[in-house]
């Protein structure tokens, strides 16, 4: 698991790579890209993703609301990282 970040418009945006290796060639397996104002949290088999939608962020900001906050756990398969489960958590 690789993952990083880089400057957005106005947030963080991560970015997260899967790779798999099998003793000569690299290949990714899952990612994902640009989640908006992204915290990540990698464990033994799991990983959870917590992120803002960026619609939501600038409308509820623009009324003065804390807007919505997400939280998506995957777990770790033969084939990359399957989604388990994505819910709205409180801000």
């Amino acid at each position: 698991m690789v993952y990083g970040f880089r400057t957005g418009k106005s947030q963080l945006r991560l970015s997260a790579n899967l790779y798999d290796f099998d003793g000569q060639n690299l290949k990714t397996v899952w990612e994902t890209r640009d989640v908006y104002d992204g915290k990540i949290d990698v464990d033994k088999d799991r990983v959870v993703i917590r992120y803002l939608k960026e619609d939501e962020y600038i409308r509820e900001t623009a009324q003065r609301r804390k807007p919505p906050r997400y939280e998506a756990t995957y777990k770790e398969t033969s084939q990359g990282l399957e989604l388990v489960a994505d819910r709205q958590i409180p801000f």
